[in-house]
């Protein structure tokens, strides 16, 4: 069974009813939300991440029930040393009530002490509302680059509910090999998000803000880029959980291409790797 998810980013200029909508029509049969943000939105300009507020719970959830679509991630947690961690409490319960699996973190904190530290206290606390941590590496955060820092940190970290997104854009943008991949625990593998992108691998870039975040926010849709996606595929486990993570406002923009139009072209491609 492949179990797709709809991120919201991918379609992040519609409702979150409309979300909902779109991932039952395309046939898919969850969607990923954001119930946090650590960004300040500057005055007049909309923030980065389109928010669940506490306030949206109810009308949101009846949405999911009618339309028989669940909450695969909660995204974005970000893991720094000034982090005020039980800020965090309530969006995780935001999430546990609308039955996600799990919270995604994102460690933005060089030291290696501090960041198992973080891992373990975020862990726990999901824990407490039931939710799994799923550890998302990319080149521009500092305390877990790649995929062999993921794996390094839940170790030491000691927690049993916490394990690796494996993003197919990040994968390629920090050069993880396929032995690296098929070297992971399926247990420490929480779920996979797919997409395509046109730039090769540059290990120059792989820190580099100014280069990567544009990379990150505007994606191909699979198919139409050169990761080597079937590879990835076939390296990780049959029972993955697959999230559809495809910005790509610019482009859309530039053509006229709806959000719906835009999802059942990302699903229909995704779907044509899965099944």
């Amino acid at each position: 069974m492949t179990r797709l998810a709809l991120h919201h980013l991918t379609v992040s200029d519609v409702s979150h009813q409309e979300l909902v909508a779109i991932a039952a029509e395309t046939g898919c049969d969850s969607v990923c939300i954001f119930v946090n943000s650590n960004e300040t939105p500057e005055a007049g300009k909309a923030p980065l991440f389109p928010l669940l507020a506490p306030a949206m719970k109810k009308e949101f959830a009846r949405q999911l029930k009618d339309d028989g679509i669940s909450v695969t991630n909660v995204d974005v947690f970000f893991l720094t040393a000034d982090a005020m961690l039980e800020n965090y409490r309530s969006k995780l319960e935001l999430g546990a009530d609308l039955g996600a699996r799990a919270a995604v973190a994102m460690l933005a904190e060089p030291d290696a002490a501090k960041a198992v530290e973080l891992v373990a206290q975020f862990s726990d606390m999901a824990a407490e509302f039931g939710l799994k941590v799923s550890l998302e590496f990319m080149g521009i955060t500092p305390g877990c680059q790649t995929l062999a820092q993921a794996i390094n940190l839940i170790e030491q970290a000691g927690r049993n509910n916490v394990g690796v997104a494996a993003d197919t854009l990040h994968m390629h943008l920090t050069g993880t090999s396929l032995a690296e991949l098929a070297a992971l625990p399926p247990a420490l593998l929480n779920s996979a998000q797919l997409c395509d992108i046109a730039a090769p691998f540059d290990p120059e870039r792989i820190s580099d803000f100014a280069r990567y975040v544009p990379l990150a926010l505007e994606r191909l849709t699979p198919g139409e880029g050169i990761i080597t996606l079937r590879d990835y595929i076939k390296t990780l486990p049959a029972d993955t959980y697959y999230d559809l993570e495809v910005p790509a406002l610019a482009m859309r923009s530039q053509h006229g291409i709806s959000a719906r139009q835009h999802a059942k072209k990302v699903v229909s491609a995704a779907r044509s790797y899965l099944d």
